[in-house]
């Protein structure tokens, strides 16, 4: 085996992680873009969550949500942590959130607005697959590392036909 083959190994099943993240059931992965949830979670962190409904979620779980207004798009979902849970009148429930790192509380979430929990977080990863996220980016890197795998593998042929 190359010296080469367990850190080659190793980076691709970093880089195509998120590809099977939905594979195997979770939601999807976030980026964490500011500091609001440090140091538990810092920025250019991965977060991976997984869908949730209302009632499995305590007190001290960190979950994704939309603000009042940003619901047009999910690259603007917050992530924070749930620091109480309040029931409604209506059997429904209202979730006071707030950044780990933040003086205020967000406000209260109707349980609607409770997009995912958080279920591990991938320090530094988001920077990665950030930077991946372009279309473009994403297409060279399957390309390129589809390449050069057919090209190592027709090496390491060629160089067994030799011996």
């Amino acid at each position: 085996m190359s010296k080469l083959t367990v850190p080659v190994v190793i980076l691709l099943v970093i880089l195509y992680f998120p590809l099977g993240i939905s594979a195997v059931g979770f939601n999807t992965y976030v980026i964490v873009c500011c500091g609001s949830m440090s140091p538990a979670i810092k920025t250019g962190d991965a977060i991976i969550s997984s869908p949730v409904s209302p009632g499995e979620i305590s007190v001290g779980d960190v979950v994704i949500f939309y603000s009042e207004t940003r619901e047009s798009s999910e690259t603007n979902a917050i992530l924070h942590r749930v620091i109480e849970i309040k029931k409604e009148s209506e059997g429904g429930r209202l979730f006071l959130t707030k950044g780990d790192a933040n003086e205020f509380d967000d406000g209260w979430r109707e349980e609607e607005k409770i997009i995912a929990k958080s279920v591990f977080t991938l320090p530094y990863m988001g920077y990665a697959w950030g930077w991946l996220a372009s279309i473009r980016w994403y297409a060279v890197f399957v390309l390129g590392s589809i390449s050069v795998g057919g090209i190592t593998m027709i090496a390491f042929d060629a160089r067994k036909r030799r011996r």
